[in-house]
């Protein structure tokens, strides 16, 4: 794929369309860097920071539950202390329940966070592609080719900016659910 795009890299400057009694056609190309759409607009930051919210939100409540097993640890070691065998065999399967319940807790955030990222990246990705492929019709381009497949351009040809102010006044957050 890669060689396929450095030729064609290397064909455009002369790269034209000819038919027999047709005109000849110069491709007009842009190039746009996805990356920083996706990781420098509004959108993309509000997604991150309410990602960093979550995980943060996340880790306080996972600490409760290993707090409240930590304290079973201890009157489990102290009913063995004790030689209370019987406190100590209810207390060891209290104490294998909330093992079990915080692996839970913790999968089941992980997957909803996941989930929410993942659905909020894909509304921000589907705005970015129609945003290119509006500017791409509305200015004529044959082609508009993502930044981090091309080693060399001459010229001015990088359309990022003018699509990032245009994403950062169409979608400037995006609510995780």
């Amino acid at each position: 794929m890669l060689r396929i795009l450095i030729i064609l890299l290397f064909m455009m400057p002369f790269s034209t369309v000819a038919e027999e009694g047709k005109k000849v056609k110069t491709l007009n190309i842009a190039l746009v860097s996805v990356e920083s759409l996706m990781n420098e607009s509004k959108a993309a930051k509000s997604i991150k920071s309410q990602q960093e919210k979550i995980f943060k939100d996340n880790d306080k409540a996972l600490s409760n539950l290993a707090k409240k097993i930590r304290e079973t640890e201890d009157k489990l070691s102290k009913a063995m202390k004790d030689k209370d065998e019987e406190e100590f065999n209810k207390l060891r399967e209290k104490y294998q329940g909330q093992l079990k319940n915080l692996k839970q807790e913790e999968l089941e955030l992980r997957r909803n966070t996941t989930k929410s990222v993942k659905d909020a990246l894909k509304i921000l990705t589907d705005k970015i592609m129609s945003l290119i492929e509006k500017h791409g019709e509305k200015n004529d381009f044959d082609m508009i080719l993502t930044t981090d497949n091309v080693a060399y351009a001459r010229g001015n040809i990088n359309i990022t900016p003018m699509i990032m102010d245009q994403l950062n006044d169409d979608l400037k957050r995006v609510k995780l659910k």
